[in-house]
């Protein structure tokens, strides 16, 4: 059987090949087979999940009610923390692709035995499925990244690996289609059954593959490890000194609180409305497809201009303002309405806009802290956020709706005060980084907006202003004050002193007339 990522093939494929290029015109030529790989694994793996969330989510809330949530919330994280953990200590001591591998096969083999043990009626079993997701999120996603990008140099991740997002985005919608078909014809179980076997593909693809990923890389040396142990420490480190490091810590935080506090609440609007197993299963599937649908078109046309017009800093401060929305309208009306809106914002906005952003704001953290910030905030902070909310909503017990609401608007408020916090530190790192010469301004790609580049055309005053010799990074910022229309200040440059500065201010001004 031919691989996935094989080439070869008749005239009328060379068209078909040549015409899919034209599309994706990001993707080079000698990257295309390694990009089609991955996109093939992202999109398994986010066709498994949404099997795994539809089938998980309908067991435990449709057999339990939505009152089992606030303890699934804290066993869940416990047992997420706990793998990661496990995951952290041993992922430096093996080749990633095999180490993925095995990772796959075993979660493949558990989900199997867990779907047996709900079938057979077993007490445990609704509770295990829905921490086996959260586990597998966290680790599978994770290990995908650090993977990814042992095949791919930074430019090369900057121009694909948003195109992997949205083969994410496109493997949940197929993965919540097929969900709402299963759903039609069987049990909850048979979604578990699905997500399982969806593993197992990818695991094939993997062990299949292996000539070519030998073949393909690392690029460097060494393997990327930034989820290991030691990079969570590293990482922890910059948290506890750095500004930036500690508001990002409370915003993701506070974030995951307020989304599941709100999880809390609209999953009971659902189990009110879809009172068995089998229904929610079907709506889960339905709501997958359509949401994932809407994120694949969030993530190409409304967070780029987002970010280009009003800039990176301003759009971070959008999801907790649709975060606070959501309990607001749940406030209002605690029907179905609110509640799927509240979902969406818990799934498809954070995905297709905040998730952005955040990977965006993780460029101005010094490089070799990048990947391990987002190790720590994914795999151990938003896991901690997760029970913390479930030790809070089991302490209040079920109050009324609108005090719950209240309560996570409070927490949502919390989140945007962090947020206003990423935005100051935001700008001050960039700007540190740019004077220290240590921050290339093409790690920044899209994420510079209106207010980062007049933050950037006053610090370029001031560093011509000085006497001594300029960082090449700060010679940098001509090319984008000239790119966003700031004429006057590189006009200014055009007479400098220095003839490096004259000649960056000409050349900017010429190739963007």
């Amino acid at each position: 059987m031919a691989s996935p990522v094989a080439g070869g093939g008749d005239a009328d494929g060379g068209e078909t090949r040549a015409g899919l290029w034209r599309w994706l015109p990001a993707v080079r030529g000698p990257e295309r087979e390694r990009f089609l790989f991955f996109l093939a694994l992202t999109s398994l793996l986010s066709t498994a999940q949404s099997l795994g969330l539809a089938g998980s989510e309908a067991l435990l809330i449709g057999r339990r009610g939505a009152a089992a949530l606030p303890a699934a919330f804290i066993a869940g994280a416990a047992t997420t923390v706990a793998a990661s953990l496990l995951y952290a200590s041993v992922v430096g001591r093996a080749r990633n692709d095999a180490l993925f591998a095995w990772m796959l096969l075993g979660g493949g083999a558990a989900l199997v035995a867990g779907g047996v043990a709900s079938l057979a009626g077993a007490g445990f079993a609704p509770l295990a499925l829905f921490c086996a997701f959260f586990v597998a999120q966290a680790t599978f996603f994770n290990h995908f990244w650090t993977f990814a990008s042992d095949h791919f140099d930074t430019l090369a991740s900057k121009r694909l690996f948003p195109l992997f997002a949205v083969g994410g985005s496109a493997g949940g919608a197929a993965g919540g289609a097929l969900a709402a078909l299963l759903a039609a014809v069987g049990p909850p179980e048979l979604l578990v059954g699905a997500w399982a076997l969806a593993l197992l593909a990818a695991a094939l693809l993997l062990l299949g593959n292996r000539e070519r990923l030998r073949r393909w890389g690392p690029l460097t040396f060494e393997e990327q490890d930034e989820t290991s142990v030691a990079g969570l420490r590293a990482a922890l480190r910059h948290a506890r000194t750095a500004p930036l490091g500690r508001w990002l810590v409370l915003s993701a935080g506070s974030m995951v609180m307020a989304l599941f506090v709100g999880q809390y609440l609209y999953s009971d609007v659902f189990a009110r409305r879809f009172p068995t197993p089998e229904e929610l299963a079907a709506f889960f599937g339905v709501f997958l497809l359509v949401s994932n649908g809407v994120e694949i078109l969030i993530e190409v046309a409304v967070t780029p201009v987002l970010i280009r017009r009003f800039g990176l800093a301003n759009a971070n401060l959008v999801h907790p303002l649709t975060t606070l929305a959501g309990f607001a309208a749940l406030a209002v009306d605690f029907r179905l309405a609110p509640a799927v809106f509240a979902r969406a914002n818990r799934e498809t906005l954070e995905n297709a806009l905040a998730q952005p952003v955040r990977n965006l704001v993780y460029n101005a953290l010094p490089p070799r802290l990048r990947g391990r910030m987002r190790a720590l905030l994914e795999g151990i902070v938003v896991y901690s956020g997760m029970a913390v909310a479930g030790a809070v909503l089991l302490a209040i017990g079920r109050p009324d709706v609108r005090l719950l609401c209240l309560v996570g608007a409070g927490i949502a408020v919390l989140y945007l005060v962090a947020n206003v916090g990423v935005r100051r530190a935001y700008l001050r790192a960039l700007v540190e980084q740019l004077r220290a010469g240590r921050l290339d301004l093409a790690d920044l790609g899209e994420g510079l907006g209106g207010a980062e580049v007049e933050r950037l055309a006053r610090l370029w005053t001031e560093l011509l202003e000085t006497e001594g010799d300029l960082a090449p990074a700060a010679l940098g910022l001509a090319p984008v004050l000239a790119r966003r229309g700031l004429r006057e200040p590189l006009l200014d440059a055009t007479t400098h002193r220095d003839p490096r500065v004259r000649h960056a201010a000409v050349r900017a001004l010429g190739e963007h007339a």
